[in-house]
């Protein structure tokens, strides 16, 4: 039986997909407005198909209306877009 292989990808490619910073990524991990990354022995993140997926979603979804206290929030965990974070 063939084994699946599941693709990763290091920080950078999806600060340069998205046009975010690392250190938001992070902060938007610490969050929990995406999922935690998984880890490689030495430490260093890499991040599936579902974090790009939870990453587009977090930036481009339908926004909602968010109250001050949300949008504090938000920008306390990151979010360079705060527009677009889904409360």
């Amino acid at each position: 039986m063939a084994k699946l292989e599941t693709r990763t990808f290091p920080i950078g490619v999806l600060t340069r997909r998205f046009n975010v910073s690392a250190e938001s990524l992070r902060n938007w991990e610490r969050a929990g407005l995406i999922p935690p990354a998984h880890r490689t022995p030495g430490g260093h993140r890499r991040y599936g198909q579902g974090h790009i997926d939870a990453v587009h979603k977090l930036l481009y979804a339908p926004t909602v209306r968010l109250g001050q206290v949300d949008r504090d929030d938000a920008e306390a965990a990151g979010a360079e877009r705060v527009e677009s974070v889904l409360v």
